[in-house]
C-alpha cells in the first residue's frame, strides 16, 4: 500500500506542470459550454418571445356634410409562437392603470385634434392635451366582436398562429378634420402581451356640388 501512495506521489510530482496545464483546459472548456448554453438559452427564449405589428389605413367617401371613414387595422403576428387575446371576466375591463382604461383585448379610441387659438405648440401627448379631444357618439370600439362567442355567453376565441394575419376593419361616420386614434392589443399574457400604436388620419371637407 505504502509503494502504491509513494508511486502516485512520484507521478503527481513529475506531471505537476501537464495536471496544471490540464486542470486549466477543463476549467476553460467547461466557461465556453457554460457560455453556449446560457446564450442558446437566451436566444431560444428571445425566438419564442410574442411578437405582433399594427397596421392602420383609412379611406372615406362623402355622405353629405360628413364622410363614411373606413378604418382598417391589421394585426400580423410576426413572432414564432401563438398570441391568444386576453379573455376578460364579464363586466370587467380588459387592462387599467392609473392612466387609463380599456375594454376590449383590441380597441380603437378616436380622438379629433381641434387647434386652439393661438396653437398650443409641443408635444400632442394622447393622455392629456388640450387639443385632442373625444368624438361624439363613438366611444372605445371593440375590434374583435366578431370572434365572440354566442354560445359561450361572448367568450372571446381569437388567436393568431405565426405568420397569420387578420384585417379588422370597422365603419364611423366623421365630420371633415384631423384625427388621432389610438390602437391596442391585448394578449393573454396581458403584461408581456401588450402592444399599441398611435397613429393619425384626416378627413376632407365635403365637396360642394
Amino acid at each position: 500500500m505504502n509503494s502504491l501512495i509513494n508511486d502516485v506521489a512520484q507521478f503527481l510530482s513529475h506531471n505537476h506542470d501537464a495536471l496544471t496545464g490540464l486542470h486549466d483546459v477543463v476549467v476553460s472548456i467547461a466557461a465556453v459550454a457554460g457560455g453556449a448554453w446560457v446564450l442558446l438559452r437566451l436566444w431560444r427564449e428571445r425566438s419564442n418571445q410574442a411578437a405582433l405589428t399594427i397596421g392602420f389605413a383609412s379611406n372615406s367617401i362623402p355622405d353629405g356634410s360628413a364622410h363614411i371613414v373606413f378604418l382598417n387595422v391589421t394585426l400580423t403576428n410576426v413572432g414564432k409562437s401563438m398570441i391568444k387575446a386576453k379573455v376578460k371576466k364579464c363586466n370587467s375591463r380588459a387592462y387599467g392603470d392609473k392612466d387609463e382604461r380599456i375594454d376590449y383585448a383590441g380597441s380603437l379610441q378616436l380622438r379629433k385634434v381641434k387647434p386652439t387659438d393661438p396653437p398650443t405648440l409641443g408635444e400632442i401627448n394622447w393622455f392629456k392635451n388640450p387639443v385632442l379631444h373625444d368624438v361624439p357618439h363613438i366611444g372605445t370600439i371593440n375590434l374583435l366582436s366578431d370572434y365572440e362567442n354566442p354560445d359561450r355567453d361572448n367568450r372571446l376565441e381569437f388567436w393568431m398562429e405565426p405568420s397569420e394575419s387578420y384585417n379588422l376593419g370597422r365603419h364611423v361616420i366623421l365630420g371633415p378634420g384631423l384625427y388621432v386614434a389610438k390602437i391596442t392589443f391585448i394578449g393573454a399574457g396581458a403584461d408581456t402581451d401588450f402592444w399599441t400604436r398611435i397613429v393619425q388620419f384626416s378627413v376632407p371637407e365635403a365637396m360642394r356640388m
